[in-house]
């Protein structure tokens, strides 16, 4: 009897999850590699029948949908970080992007998405060639339900419960292993729409999510005002969204662009600090090389607390300005209460003025942010739930305004938007409440409310399991998942495997992606998914040869034990780090 294991989404955690898996059965010698592969099943379920890129790369998004990182960074293949770069050098460039170093490029949405596609079914066909039994399932997976026992061989090894992932079709699939990968939360299941979905197709208005993009850009009519949740960067390729479906851009130099709406519009993106993210300036190799405030093992004098999390990156940044011989001043982004859209555009003329100068502080700032993730993820884990929920409230807006800029062609059209007087923002938002046949969003005093029919929800982070994403639901009311505080399910953050009722680790489920943004900060981003991908697969790998009757250890090939906590034994296959 083949090890099954179930992935539920494909895309791109799923298909990280699978290239993992193919990469980690590959890197062991041929004979062992044919005996484990030849007892090992993997079911992929997908309800789009997309498989790879998942909604926010998918054939629904259109040209001028960039992405907000550099190829560099987006490698589906966590030992070949170029994967996604060597991808790219052999398509013609994009008009809407600028030209750039190969590893710096900016590339659109849909390309990424071809490259996905075209990888998963790359990896499927090593997989089967192997002698792995791949599935694809085009269909979605409604409940996750606790499994029928073992067969007796499997009862005498001690093996231990089989989960079920039923499909909206009433077929079964028995796992001994589930991966919930579904992505991002319904929009109407995040902060401040809780409960709201029913309203979702009143009277023409309704609740939406910036993907599938199509859908958004036929929903909003000329004329329209749209409430926008959020400011960040999926607010602004929402923002982009809705500007391209009611008007049309011209580019008046590489930086600058102008809008004019066929007719009148207006987007008002509410968010509690009504914060742009800043404008990408590239920053020369080496910048956060010796900073001592960015190593992991690096505790601060008052513990893992919010203030201590932010004296910290001040302190990163001061030390790598005054390192450059650089002005040692962080920028603080400008804040308050009720419309900010001057202050906005001002920020954002600045940002693209630094991009243009390619000014040395904002660049030495920038990729001081980006490096500081990984202290940051450092104290983040060892807080308790409180701690956690005041460093998304209070830290992370500012902070990522550095440390998730945005390119500076998405900044530019952005500003032709501020510009043309159709997107405005509003900041101090509190709640939403469904009223007559849309929404009212009321925010801080002495700011009066905003009544909408359209409201797009993009702040993507939502707390507890997700009420209207019926699959995980299941598995939380069996107790299979537990939903995190923060957002999504508990994992354990070494492993992605996830957290039982009693906290303890429960190896036959695990989750990646959007799902556990409780547990790991940056948990949305394409590098974070293959990162943990890779070190999930090097686990199963293990279960699935000792459920199989495999030795840990049959040809004396493992160097080192497992890193990760709670696992004190050898690895099969060591994750690649």
């Amino acid at each position: 009897m083949r090890h099954h294991q179930v992935y539920v989404g494909a895309g791109v955690s799923g298909t990280a999850a699978l290239i993992a898996t193919v990469r980690g059965l590959e890197r062991l010698p041929p004979p062992l590699t044919r005996r484990l592969a030849e007892r090992l099943a993997i079911t992929i379920v997908e309800r789009s029948g997309d498989f790879g890129p998942g909604l926010p790369y998918g054939r629904a998004t259109a040209g001028f949908h960039l992405l907000n990182m550099k190829a560099g960074a987006m490698s589906l293949v966590h030992d070949a970080p170029d994967d996604f770069v060597a991808w790219l050098a052999d398509r013609a460039p994009i008009d809407e992007a600028l030209p750039r170093p190969p590893r710096a490029a900016i590339a659109g949405r849909h390309r990424y998405g071809d490259y996905t596609r075209q990888r998963f079914g790359e990896y499927r066909d090593r997989a089967r060639r192997l002698g792995v039994r791949v599935e694809e399932v085009s269909e979605s997976a409604v409940s996750l339900v606790p499994g029928r026992r073992p067969g007796r061989a499997e009862r005498k090894a001690h093996a231990p419960d089989r989960l079920g992932v039923v499909l909206a079709g009433g077929r079964v699939l028995w796992a001994d292993a589930v991966l919930v990968a579904t992505g991002h939360a319904d929009p109407a299941d995040t902060d401040h729409c809780r409960s709201h979905g029913a309203a979702r197709s009143a009277d023409g208005g309704g609740l939406y999510f910036p993907w599938p993009a199509d859908a958004l850009a036929r929903a909003v009519p000329a004329g329209a005002t749209v409430g926008l949740l959020g400011s960040s960067l999926t607010a602004v390729d929402a923002c982009l969204t809705i500007a391209y479906a009611l008007g049309d851009f011209r580019r008046v130099v590489p930086w600058r662009y102008e809008y004019r709406p066929r007719r009148p519009y207006t987007v008002v993106m509410c968010s509690r600090r009504g914060l742009l993210p800043g404008v990408q300036v590239e920053a020369p190799a080496g910048v956060a090389d010796g900073n001592p405030h960015l190593r992991p093992d690096a505790e601060p004098g008052d513990g893992a607390t919010t203030s201590a999390v932010r004296r910290r990156f001040e302190a990163s940044v001061e030390w790598a300005l005054r390192a450059a011989d650089l002005p040692c001043t962080l920028p603080a982004p400008a804040t308050g209460v009720g419309d900010c859209t001057e202050a906005a555009h001002r920020q954002l003329r600045r940002g693209i003025a630094e991009w243009r100068a390619q000014d040395p502080a904002a660049a030495t700032v920038q990729a001081t942010a980006q490096a500081f993730f990984v202290p940051l993820w450092s104290l983040y884990r060892g807080m308790p739930s409180r701690e956690r929920s005041t460093v998304w409230r209070e830290f992370m807006t500012p902070f990522l305004v550095h440390a998730a800029a945005m390119p500076v062609e998405n900044a530019a059209r952005i500003e032709a938007l501020l510009a043309a007087g159709v997107l405005r923002l509003r900041a101090g938002v509190g709640a939403v409440e469904p009223r007559g046949s849309g929404f009212r969003l009321t925010f801080a005093a002495p700011a009066e409310p905003l009544d909408v029919r359209w409201l797009v929800n993009a702040i993507g982070r939502g707390r507890g399991g997700g009420a209207n994403d019926a699959f995980v639901r299941t598995g939380i009311t069996a107790g299979l998942l537990v939903a995190d505080p923060q957002g999504g399910v508990a994992v354990d953050p070494d492993t992605s495997l996830a957290l039982d009722p009693t906290g303890a680790i429960d190896r036959r489920i695990a989750a990646l992606g959007p799902l556990t943004m409780g547990s790991h900060i940056g948990a949305s981003a394409a590098a974070s998914s293959v990162k943990r991908a890779n070190v999930l697969a090097a686990e199963w790998l293990h279960d699935a040869a000792i459920a199989v009757g495999l030795p840990a250890d049959p040809l004396g090939t493992v160097a080192a034990p497992s890193p990760y906590r709670g696992h004190g034994r050898p690895q099969l296959v060591p994750a690649v780090s």
